[in-house]
């Protein structure tokens, strides 16, 4: 079953039990639910979702909101967090103000004091960013800062090849270096 409808199923039972578990028996668990439920969304405050493969954490979502699209096509998330764990590439973290993550390809667009960062320590910082899960790529044609333990680096447009761990910054490339660290 697809992580969207997992939450869909999980907010719809969870208001059930609910809705039969509180006093009153109906009133404001049952008006809570309909005001969960509007434009062919169900929003739950305080989301948390995890996705495990083999009893190992794949992914983890954390958002203040998220509102998931009925038909599970998309989830719409507020002041979010995506943790992704690879055995590849380790522990990468993505941070932003909105999100939309399209279910079925899991690719997600965030916008809004974007920032990534790995277990190394570095750190992409931009206002706009889509991950494209079938290519394995993360593009912006925003001003993107990468900060690393020796550098800075500022430029427009990035394109991130993860399977080939190349990155690419389309133009205005400004780089300031600094003595000592670890690279």
């Amino acid at each position: 079953m697809k992580a969207a409808g997992i939450i869909a199923v999980l907010a719809v039972l969870v208001g059930v039990v609910y809705y039969f578990a509180s006093p009153s028996g109906s009133g404001g668990a049952k008006n809570g639910i309909l005001n969960a439920i509007k434009e062919d969304k169900i929003t739950l405050n305080g989301m948390r979702l995890t996705q495990k493969k083999d009893n190992e954490t794949e992914m983890e979502i954390v958002a203040q909101s998220a509102s998931i699209a009925l038909d599970e096509s998309s989830t719409d998330l507020s002041k979010f967090t995506v943790v992704s764990h690879s055995k590849k590439h380790g522990v990468l973290t993505l941070n932003g103000e909105k999100g939309i993550l399209v279910n079925a390809t899991q690719d997600i667009t965030a916008s809004g004091g974007v920032l990534f960062r790995d277990n190394m320590g570095r750190a992409l910082a931009t206002d706009n960013v889509k991950w494209i899960n079938s290519a394995k790529e993360i593009r912006t044609d925003d001003v993107v800062r990468i900060f690393g333990d020796r550098f800075v680096l500022i430029g427009k447009g990035m394109i991130v090849h993860m399977e080939e761990e190349k990155v690419e910054i389309l133009s205005n490339v400004r780089v300031t270096f600094f003595p000592g660290g670890n690279g």
